[in-house]
C-alpha cells in the first residue's frame, strides 16, 4: 500500500524551499526513499510546528522502502497518548492500520480496523485508506462495507449523497474517491447498480475533460475484466 499521498483530507503546509527535506532530497531524483525518511525526521527537530506532517512524510518514505516497521513505529509515535497534540488522529490511525497490513500483521490490522469503526470517525480520508487495504488484499465484499461506511459516517447520518452535496463538502475530493471505489468494487462484486453508483457516474463525467475524446463511463473502466488486466500488467488503452 505504499506510495499514497498521506496528506489526504488537509491542504499541505507550505514550508518553502528553507523546510524543503535538504536539496538532495528537493532536487535530485538519485534521493533514495530511506535518505528522504531520514532527512523528514531530522527536520522535526528544527521545525517542531511541522512536526505531524513531517512525521507522516518520514513514514509515507519508509513505507516506501519497504520499512513497514519503521513506517509503523512512527504513526504510533504519533497516536502516543503522551506526546503532543496531532490534528488528524483518524488519518493517522488509518495509516498505522494499512502499515500493520504491510508488515504483514494482519490479525492486529484487522483489530485496529475493529476498533476504528467502532469510534465512527468523520474523516473521510481515513475510510478510504483502510477499504483500500481491504480491496488490496481481494476481500472485495469487506472493501465494499468500508466503502459504504466511510461516506455515510463523513457526510453524516441523514444527509442525501448526490453530486453536489459531496462536491459543496470541506472533504469532498475524499467523498468522491470513497463512491468511485465503491462502484469499483461493486462491479467487481456483481452487485446492481443503486443511486450512489449513479452519483460516483455524475461525479466522473463532471470530471470528465472534453479535450480527451470520448469519456469512458465507470462501468466501462471499472469492467471486472479490464481490472484483472490491468492488475496483472496488461496494457490498455
Amino acid at each position: 500500500m505504499a506510495g499514497k499521498s498521506r496528506t489526504t483530507g488537509k491542504r499541505k503546509k507550505t514550508r518553502g524551499n528553507r523546510r524543503s527535506p535538504a536539496p538532495r532530497t528537493a532536487a535530485s531524483a538519485s534521493v533514495t526513499p530511506t535518505q528522504a525518511a531520514e532527512e523528514y525526521e531530522r527536520l522535526v527537530e528544527q521545525y517542531p510546528e511541522d512536526r505531524e506532517e513531517l512525521l507522516l512524510e518520514a513514514a509515507s518514505a519508509w513505507s516506501d522502502a519497504g520499512e513497514h516497521g519503521r513506517a509503523l513505529a512512527l504513526y504510533e509515535r504519533l497516536l502516543d497518548p503522551d506526546g503532543p497534540d496531532i490534528d488528524q488522529p483518524d488519518l493517522v490511525d488509518a495509516l498505522r492500520i494499512n502499515a500493520l497490513w504491510d508488515a504483514g500483521r494482519r490479525d492486529e490490522a484487522r483489530t485496529a480496523a475493529a476498533a476504528f469503526r467502532r469510534r465512527h470517525p468523520r474523516h473521510a480520508g481515513a475510510w478510504m485508506f483502510v477499504a483500500e487495504v481491504f480491496e488490496s488484499a481481494d476481500e472485495t465484499a469487506t472493501a465494499a462495507e468500508w466503502y459504504t461506511a466511510g461516506i455515510t459516517h463523513a457526510l453524516g447520518a441523514g444527509t442525501p449523497v448526490t453530486a453536489d452535496t459531496v462536491e459543496e463538502a470541506p472533504d469532498g475530493f475524499d467523498l468522491e474517491t470513497l463512491l468511485i471505489g465503491r462502484h469499483r468494487v461493486r462491479r467487481l462484486l456483481g452487485a446492481a447498480h443503486d443511486d450512489w453508483d449513479d452519483v460516483a457516474d455524475e461525479l466522473h463525467q463532471r470530471r470528465a475533460s472534453p479535450l480527451r475524446g470520448r469519456m469512458r463511463p465507470l462501468d466501462e473502466l471499472h469492467d471486472p475484466v479490464r481490472l484483472k488486466r490491468l492488475a496483472q500488467g496488461v496494457p490498455m488503452l
